[in-house]
């Protein structure tokens, strides 16, 4: 059977992109240690922590906010804003606030002011704190001590206090309107408004008053710009008018033609998930052989090599080699069978096939959907594509059946939060399973890595079974850096920080 047309088209559009690009001019410069600049995809940046997005906009907010907890780069935990932190019990979590820091308008940290942080969890709602929800109580026991009480145990407070969550606003400016503009933390540098223009730009100088190491920051100044393609962010990298880029697959080629650093690490995985599984909106979704059969009806080693190449690999389970969920069995759950597809299909009463909407973003997941599309229209599955409104707002509303993701994954018991829990943000259908429900529990609640993994990936084993998702291809974060900065990328992150940006002799 001859591959789908909307693979060619997606071979075809890479190979475009890349060779117009090879073709421009273009020399990187070197970087000095006055100022580093980087090219961003984020156009809309609220300096809120809490009401932001902890993944594209957290490498905006470093600069200005610290967390209580930090997250280093070989995926260990150490204190940071807190000296010392530690489980009293599964639902007891204590933090020791350090001594001597202070925010950039002067306002010593202390522990009520962590607890005022911490308070707004239960009042704002934001996508970086829907991990949030297992906090219940937080009491300052004394001037330096907080005492978190949780509502069920939750083994991942170190991930949770490493990201938004865990930073830490003055408490002078958690209620006043300017903090979505303005940022008020503890960190290395503040906010230059004079040379920012929100949505397009924003500068960074160092503060003054940084209770820390300043000299651990060799910048004086960074600057965030934004840019709307691909081809314009390659291109600033190349002229050396930007130092740092987030990259695309689709430009990688004529980045390293061009002799830019690329600094990849697999992170994401990239597919659909099927989110009506009780087949609320669309009946045939809610039959296991429809989900199974969407599976087998994709060609992922085909997919993979159009639209990401080199830099991904087929995903035939959603958990991928970087979690501790990731079962090796399941790396080839469902090979390429459109026949088995067309078979389980009329077996679940669909022979004539079926339509069903997928939530989108344009420019995001074009390709990806467009060639799953083609695979399912070979098995009599009509997939329209959903690309209007907010994506975030159009999936938590379940406007339809399925959606694409992008989805980064670290500490496994974070990334199942969203995606399977009953109350989970990435779960607009609200699908629970007891058996999941128990095992996730049994895993809050052991401190036995290697039994917590093996719980894990009973789960995973369980949703690739009951085909909850329709994973494609894991990609790699791609980062364009200039031969004069060095980068590197976290584990489970999909952006790089800020605390490793420094000159390359």
């Amino acid at each position: 059977m001859p591959r789908p047309l909307r693979v060619t088209a997606a071979i075809a559009l890479s190979l475009s992109v890349t060779a117009a690009l090879a073709g421009c001019a273009g020399s990187s410069s070197a970087s000095s240690t006055d100022e580093l600049d980087i090219a961003t995809t984020v156009s809309a940046v609220s300096f809120d922590p809490y009401l932001a997005d902890s993944g594209p906009s957290i490498w905006i907010l470093q600069p200005a906010y610290e967390t209580l907890i930090t997250k280093n780069v070989d995926g260990t935990y150490t204190p940071g804003l807190a000296s010392a932190y530690e489980y009293l019990s599964p639902t007891s979590f204590q933090l020791t606030v350090r001594d001597g820091v202070t925010f950039s308008d002067g306002t010593a940290l202390d522990a009520a002011g962590v607890v005022a942080n911490l308070e707004r969890v239960k009042t704002v709602s934001g996508p970086a704190i829907g991990n949030a929800a297992a906090i219940d109580t937080i009491t300052a026991t004394d001037a330096k001590t907080v005492l978190i009480t949780l509502s069920a145990p939750f083994p991942a407070m170190e991930d949770l206090l490493s990201h938004n969550v865990g930073m830490m606003v003055s408490p002078a400016d958690l209620s006043s309107p300017d903090l979505a503009t303005e940022p008020a933390g503890t960190g290395p540098y503040v906010l230059d408004t004079d040379a920012t223009v929100s949505g397009d730009h924003w500068r960074f100088v160092r503060n003054a008053n940084y209770w820390g190491d300043a000299s651990a920051f060799s910048y004086d100044a960074l600057e965030y710009k934004y840019f709307t393609d691909p081809s314009s962010t390659l291109n600033a990298v190349r002229a050396g008018t930007m130092d740092i880029a987030l990259g695309n697959t689709t430009t990688a080629a004529a980045a390293k033609s061009a002799g830019l650093q690329i600094v990849t690490q697999s992170t994401d995985t990239w597919g659909l998930v099927l989110g009506d599984r009780a087949g609320t909106n669309q009946p045939a979704l809610g039959d296991v052989r429809v989900r199974q059969a969407l599976n087998y009806a994709i060609d992922r080693d085909a997919i993979t090599k159009a639209v990401v190449g080199e830099y991904g690999s087929p995903a035939h389970q959603y958990f991928g080699t970087q979690t501790t969920g990731n079962v090796p069995a399941l790396d080839d759950a469902y090979p390429y069978d459109p026949e088995k597809a067309k078979e389980l299909l009329a077996d679940a009463g669909y022979a004539n096939g079926f339509t069903f909407a997928v939530t989108s973003v344009p420019g995001i997941h074009d390709a990806m959907v467009q060639a799953i599309q083609g695979y399912l229209a070979e098995v009599g599955v009509t997939m329209t594509i959903d690309q209007d409104g907010d994506f975030f707002a159009n999936v938590q509303a379940a406007k339809d059946p399925a959606y694409a993701l992008t989805y980064t994954q670290g500490d496994m018991y974070t990334t199942l939060a969203p995606i399977v829990t009953p109350t989970g943000v990435l779960n607009p259908y609200k699908s629970s399973d007891e058996r999941i429900n128990s095992l996730y529990a049994q895993a809050a609640a052991s401190s036995d890595p290697a039994e917590q993994t093996s719980l894990y990936q009973q789960i995973a084993q369980i949703v690739s079974d009951d085909a909850w998702f329709l994973p494609v291809y894991y990609a790699d974060v791609i980062v364009y850096a200039s031969k004069n900065v060095q980068v590197k990328l976290w584990p489970g992150e999909g952006y790089p920080w800020i605390y490793a940006w420094s000159p390359i002799s």
